[in-house]
Formats: structure tokens, sequence, C-alpha cells
């Protein structure tokens, strides 16, 4: 049988662990064998076969730093010609920011570095997708208006940035009015 298969993915796949197993069980119907993998199985994977080592990386957060600058100088609309629209909020539940970015949701803290952040997954990724680098910049034109923020953990050999449109953002952070980013009057005058 000449068979053939190709999976195209996006987002994170550590060492093609989910491509390998879904390739895997793929193989096995195909060829008519009973799938080694079934409901249970493909979500515990490699356990119950082998039980890796605990992570040692600290997901820790520190909630309570102190932002560096107003949390308003964050919100926005920030766009990516290849990633599309990032919305930063201020989550007045949690009093602290929020990234919404397609279906991720996080809630994103302050660290001791001024303009970088890390987030906890919130929403439907619930702390599955950690963010340990946000990183805000500020406009050299002597205003040091937050203009960018780049997500280090989408891509971390080449991190996007996302470039502010608009500082106005609707409650739930899905929407903006216009408000370019480019005004020459300052951030929080034109677009507050």
């Amino acid at each position: 049988m000449n068979i053939g298969i190709f999976t195209s993915m996006n987002g994170a796949d550590d060492h093609h662990t989910i491509r390998i197993l879904f390739h895997n069980y793929i193989a096995d119907l195909l060829l008519g064998e009973e799938p080694w993998l079934n409901k249970t199985t493909v979500c515990t994977f490699p356990e119950p076969w082998y039980r890796p080592p605990l992570p040692t990386k600290n997901n820790s957060i520190d909630k309570n730093i102190k932002p560096t600058r107003s949390l308003v100088s964050y919100v926005g609309v920030y766009h990516n010609e290849l990633y599309g629209y990032l919305h930063v909020f201020t989550n007045t539940t949690t009093n602290t920011l929020q990234i919404n970015y397609g279906d991720g949701s996080w809630l994103i803290y302050p660290t001791h570095t001024p303009d970088i952040f890390v987030g906890l997954g919130n929403n439907i990724i619930n702390k599955r997708l950690y963010q340990d680098r946000i990183a805000f910049h500020h406009a050299t034109n002597g205003r040091y208006t937050i203009d960018r923020v780049e997500m280090t953990t989408f891509e971390l050999n080449q991190p996007p940035s996302f470039t502010k449109i608009s500082s106005h953002i609707s409650e739930g952070g899905n929407e903006a009015d216009s408000c370019e980013s480019n005004d020459k009057s300052s951030e929080e005058d034109s677009c507050h």
C-alpha cells in the first residue's frame, strides 16, 4: 500500500510529539491495524508507558509587582502582518492587563524589568500556555509612549513584533475605535 501523510500545524509541537502521534494513529487506521492510541492515551502520552520527569521551570508569578507606568498606557490594539491582531486591555476583575489573541487569552503581570510582563493562560487555555516574556517597547521620539509589543514565546528565534494601531479598545478587548498611535499629540490625550 502506497500512502503518505502530510500534516500542517499552527502552534507549538515540541519534538514533533503531536504530529508523530497523529501520524501513527492515521497509519494504523489505513493499514487496518488496531490503533495503539485511544482517546485516553493520546492525551496522557507518553504515559502510561513512560512517566516523564517533572518540569523544572518555575512558572510562579509574583502578582504584587507594580508596573513602571500606568496600565492604560499598554492598552490597545496591536497588529502584525503575519500574525494578525492582538488586543491588550485592563481586566477589571483581576486589576491587571489581559491579552486576547485569537482564541487565546492571557492575564499578564509586570516583572522587575520595566515594560516586561509574564502571562498565564486564561479561559480555554487556562494555565496551559505560559508566556515567560512579553516585551512592550516605547517610541524613541521623546514621548516614550508604548508603540509595540513583542511576543517572545510565539517564536523564540524571531519573536513577532506587533505595532500599536489604536489605544481605544472596547470592554472585553475585541474591538477598537480608530485612534492611530502615530498621532502627534500624546497617547493619553488623543486616545482616552
